[in-house]
């Protein structure tokens, strides 16, 4: 839960530019996480995790935008106070590693936990 700064943010196999990711947020409470970049809200999701899944795995309802009412499957995995997420495109697979190759149309992005 808290209040997450962008460290990485990969789109499509495009990585978004480090100047950019000032301007990114994420924040979580209880099982609904809102990602906002420059103002624009790219993601508002509820989720389902499974923590003992290897990699853990995550679902995201989307609750706005395009993907409204879709679910997206993705993994996920900590590293000290920053976590990252590889999400994909609703209606396709679950990945299954921590890269996003270029075609893919899936998000891989790092956060860190604003203290």
């Amino acid at each position: 839960e808290g209040e997450w700064r962008a460290v990485e943010f990969v789109r499509d196999g495009a990585r978004m530019q480090d100047d950019w990711l000032a301007y990114g947020s994420r924040r979580t409470e209880g099982n609904v996480t809102k990602v906002v970049f420059g103002g624009q809200t790219m993601l508002h999701a509820k989720m389902k995790i499974d923590a003992t899944a290897m990699p853990m795995t995550i679902d995201y309802l989307h609750l706005e935008g395009p993907a409204r009412g879709r679910v997206s499957l993705g993994v996920f995995r900590w590293d000290g106070d920053e976590v990252t997420f590889h999400i994909a495109k609703p209606g396709d697979p679950r990945p299954t590693d921590f890269t996003s190759a270029k075609g893919s149309g899936s998000t891989l992005s790092r956060w860190r936990l604003k203290a």
